[in-house]
């Protein structure tokens, strides 16, 4: 995987987690809160073993 894909599926991950929230100030009632508030959880597990993965090929530091 190459640093490229890590961080657009990071991007990708937080659009998806800012959704999440929203949703929950939207909908306002306690199941789907609690449901949101697991996604952002398995969001948060998600980015962390992304940043685990290894990266074919870090770019050129400036």
């Amino acid at each position: 995987m190459t640093h490229t894909q890590k961080v657009t599926i990071k991007m990708a991950l937080a659009v998806y987690a800012e959704h999440c929230n929203q949703m929950m100030y939207i909908l306002k009632s306690k199941e789907s809160a609690e449901y949101n508030k697991k996604e952002i959880e398995y969001i948060k597990d998600a980015m962390a073993a992304i940043d685990e993965l290894e990266v074919d090929h870090e770019p050129p530091q400036a």
